[in-house]
């Protein structure tokens, strides 16, 4: 079906304890699951455990990125969500890690986290332009 595909069972889940052929629209949601996870770790002050969750997203969307430009067919509610999903938080993971202070960058960088504030503000910007919620929240984001 729609947002299934060879190009997904080709690869592991990167979302802990998920199948590989998850549909493109939940391994966007999932991935949205685990960020909003760890944002409240880190208002709780936890920090290693939302850094723990952080990562999973990220790998998350960086799968879904890859599936999704594999695939080149998706339409519609499909492309919208995996734009939207990608372009919201792969731009904030971007800006919010160029934002790390200098002597703790060897840390996010060591590991696997490298942020880029103008490519950060373009995804989100990209983003903004959608007409779903994310695009709504990315705006917000830009404010």
């Amino acid at each position: 079906g729609l947002g299934q595909s060879s190009a997904a069972n080709q690869h592991q889940s990167p979302i802990q304890g998920e199948p590989a052929n998850l549909p493109l629209r939940k391994y966007a949601l999932h991935s949205e699951l685990w960020a909003f996870k760890a944002i409240v770790k880190f208002t709780d002050g936890k920090f290693i455990k939302g850094a723990y969750y952080m990562k999973q997203c990220w790998n998350g969307i960086s799968h879904l990125h890859k599936i999704w430009k594999a695939l080149k067919n998706t339409t519609g509610r499909d492309d919208m969500t995996i734009r939207s999903t990608h372009g919201l938080w792969f731009g904030l993971f971007q800006f919010m890690l160029s934002m790390v202070p200098r002597k703790l960058k060897w840390l996010t960088e060591t590991i696997g986290f490298k942020g880029n504030r103008t490519k950060g503000i373009n995804h989100i910007e990209k983003a903004a332009e959608l007409k779903d919620f994310r695009g709504r929240f990315a705006r917000i984001c830009l404010l």
